[in-house]
């Protein structure tokens, strides 16, 4: 990096307490990233990469197996409810209706988790 004149450096990291200061180091002491001269220091902001924020990939992965474990017991609840009602339906009993019920709200409830619900039930 160039030499500069003390204090014609800065730090540009914008979520930085200490941007724009004026520093003599080569990396900001807050931060630890490099800092630039003042006069580059706004072309540096816009080439910076988004910042991505710290430890929420875990609890996405997290979310993703609830899902996938709890809305999946469901759709099977949903297809055991199906066929059930109609091989009941088809031998003439009419609590194959409560069944196709029961597999409607399953199936409807196995939808509302696989899309992000918040509340989970699980029974065995």
């Amino acid at each position: 990096m160039a030499q500069a004149a003390p204090g014609g450096l800065v730090c540009v990291n914008p979520r930085c307490g200490v941007a724009g200061l004026p520093t003599t180091r080569d990396a900001c002491v807050s931060c630890k990233q490099p800092t630039r001269l003042a006069g580059e220091a706004y072309a540096a902001v816009a080439a910076l990469p988004p910042p991505r924020p710290a430890g929420d990939g875990g609890q996405k992965v997290m979310d993703m197996i609830s899902r996938v474990i709890f809305g999946g017991f469901w759709a099977v609840v949903t297809v055991i409810a199906v066929v059930g009602g109609i091989a009941l339906l088809a031998n003439g009993m009419v609590g194959g209706l409560l069944l196709l019920v029961i597999a409607v709200l399953a199936g409807l409830y196995s939808r509302y988790v696989f899309r992000g619900g918040r509340f989970r039930l699980l029974f065995w």
